[in-house]
C-alpha cells in the first residue's frame, strides 16, 4: 500500500491509455522540482554508494553529471510517465531542488555554498542536466533551429565541455542565459518564467528577476495584444500566497535589510532558509512590479479574457482570486493556480 496514494501522473496516464478517442490535455506543465538531487531514493543511495565514498560531501545527494543523468532515469523511467511523456507536449521548468533545497535564497546563502569543496560540481552538472533533459523541449523548433549553444553542442565531437563552459558562466552571471521562455499554442500563450536563476540577491537590491530578465518577461506579456485569448504565467514560486504568510514573508525581507540592525538581519536571515520564505512576497518591489505587468496585460483593448499564474512549490493546492482597488482592476479574470503535490 502506498501511503501517498496514486501518483497523479500515472493515473493521467493510465486514463489516456484507456480511452485514446476521449479529452487529453493538450499539453503537461511541470513547475519544477522535476528531480531531487538533495533527497535520493534508497536505490539511488545503493547506486551513489557503489561509485563512492558516501562518508564525503555532498554525501548521498547528487554530486556529478554522470549522477544526474541517473536521476532523470530513475524519475523517468516508470513505463506510464516515459509513455505520458512522449504522447503529451510537455513544457518544464525548475525549482531549487532540481539543484538543492533554497537554491540562490540569498547573498549569504550563495557565499557559504560556493566556500564548500562540492559545490561547483553540482551546481555546473544541475544546469548541464537540465539543459539537457528539460529545457531544449521546452524551446519552440524555430528557436531551437537558431539557438547557438545547442548548435556549438551538435557540432562538436564531444558537447560536455561547450556546454560545461556554457553553465559556468550562467552560474557566475544570472544573465548569461535565459531560462525563462514563451510558447503560443494556438490563442493561448505560455510566459515560463525563471524564478532561480535570474534573482538579484544583495540585500539592498533583492529581486525575483534582474532588470533585463524583468524587461524580457513584460516584452512578452504584452506583445501582440489582441492575438491571445488567455495568457499563462508559470512560475515555480506562487505570486498569491495566503494573506498571513504574505504579510510574513515582506516582515522578513525587511529584517534581512537590517532596518532592525544587524543582530535581526541574522536571525531574519536564518528564518528565511528554516521556512522557506522566498516566493514573490519575500521580493514585495518584485511582487508590486508582476502585480502591474499583470493588470496592464489584463487592461483594454485586445486585453485577454483570463490570466492565470501558475505555480507549484508549496506541497498543496489551491485556487486563488485577487481582489483589486475599485475601479483599477484589469477587464481580464486573473487566477492564482497552485498544484505541487504528485499524489
Amino acid at each position: 500500500h502506498d501511503p501517498v496514494g496514486p501518483d497523479a501522473l500515472d493515473t493521467l496516464a493510465a486514463r489516456i491509455a484507456a480511452d485514446p478517442a476521449a479529452e487529453r490535455p493538450d499539453v503537461l506543465l511541470l513547475l519544477g522540482d522535476q528531480v531531487y538531487a538533495d533527497q535520493t531514493s534508497k536505490a539511488t543511495q545503493r547506486w551513489l554508494a557503489a561509485r563512492r565514498d558516501l562518508t564525503d560531501p555532498p554525501g548521498a545527494q547528487v554530486a556529478d553529471y554522470e549522477e544526474y543523468t541517473h536521476l532523470y532515469y530513475e524519475s523517468w523511467l516508470d513505463p506510464e510517465v516515459r509513455w505520458l511523456l512522449s504522447t503529451v507536449p510537455s513544457s518544464m521548468v525548475f525549482d531549487d531542488h532540481d539543484v538543492i533545497d533554497d537554491w540562490n535564497t540569498s547573498a549569504a546563502w550563495v557565499a557559504e555554498m560556493r566556500a564548500t569543496p562540492w559545490w561547483r560540481e553540482r551546481i555546473l552538472s544541475g544546469l548541464m542536466s537540465y539543459w539537457v533533459h528539460q529545457h531544449l523541449g521546452n524551446l519552440p523548433p524555430d528557436e531551437l533551429a537558431r539557438d547557438k549553444l545547442y548548435a556549438s553542442v551538435c557540432a562538436a565531437h564531444d558537447g560536455t565541455d561547450v556546454l560545461r563552459a556554457f553553465a559556468a558562466a550562467a552560474d557566475a552571471d544570472a544573465g548569461a542565459a535565459r531560462w525563462s521562455y514563451r510558447r503560443d499554442f494556438g490563442r493561448v500563450r505560455l510566459l515560463m518564467v525563471d524564478t532561480r536563476a535570474a534573482r538579484v540577491l544583495a540585500e539592498g537590491e533583492r529581486a525575483m528577476l534582474d532588470a533585463a530578465e524583468a524587461e524580457w518577461v513584460r516584452e512578452q506579456a504584452l506583445a501582440d495584444p489582441g492575438t491571445y485569448d488567455h495568457l499563462l504565467i508559470g512560475t515555480s514560486l506562487p505570486w498569491l500566497l495566503p494573506h498571513l504568510i504574505h504579510d510574513a514573508e515582506g516582515w522578513n525581507a525587511a529584517l534581512c535589510r537590517g532596518e532592525r540592525g544587524e543582530r535581526w538581519a541574522r536571525f531574519g536571515e536564518n528564518l528565511r532558509r528554516r521556512s522557506d520564505l522566498e516566493h514573490w512576497a519575500a521580493f514585495p518591489a518584485s511582487f508590486e512590479a508582476l502585480t502591474a505587468l499583470i493588470a496592464e496585460a489584463g487592461s483594454g483593448p485586445g486585453a485577454p479574457a483570463t490570466i492565470c499564474v501558475l505555480s507549484g512549490d508549496v506541497h498543496h493546492a489551491y485556487v486563488a482570486e485577487p481582489s483589486w482597488p475599485a475601479g483599477n482592476g484589469p477587464d481580464a479574470r486573473v487566477l492564482q493556480l497552485t498544484c505541487s503535490p504528485v499524489h
